[in-house]
């Protein structure tokens, strides 16, 4: 029974690994961009953000999880974010279908 603990507290322990290394890595690559992004959960909280983004929109990392209407932008003009946005348009893009066409013949 032990043994079997062990064995299976060590594959949990490589997986972690294996998922913080990644985590690091998404992180270096966000922050490498230079390009601001912000990620949002589907009730448009914000979980994410790249450090480009405190440029345009005051954040800091105690807002992760606050809702994205709590933001203050650094933009002129209209500084209100809108979550009137259906689910709808904030759903993941799919690969339009493809269309069927009418069987031709070639040389007709």
């Amino acid at each position: 029974m032990n043994e079997e603990l062990v064995t299976v507290n060590t594959e949990l322990q490589q997986k972690m690994d294996g998922l913080t290394r990644a985590n690091n890595d998404m992180s270096n690559l966000l922050a490498g961009t230079g390009i601001g992004m912000l990620f949002v959960d589907h009730q448009l909280h914000i979980q994410r953000f790249t450090p480009p983004t405190t440029q345009i929109i005051n954040l800091i990392q105690s807002d992760i999880g606050r809702p994205v209407s709590d933001l203050v932008s650094n933009l002129a003009g209209p500084t209100t974010v809108s979550t009137r946005m259906s689910k709808r348009s904030w759903r993941r893009c799919r690969p339009a279908k493809p269309r069927s066409r009418p069987a031709t013949t070639i040389g007709t």
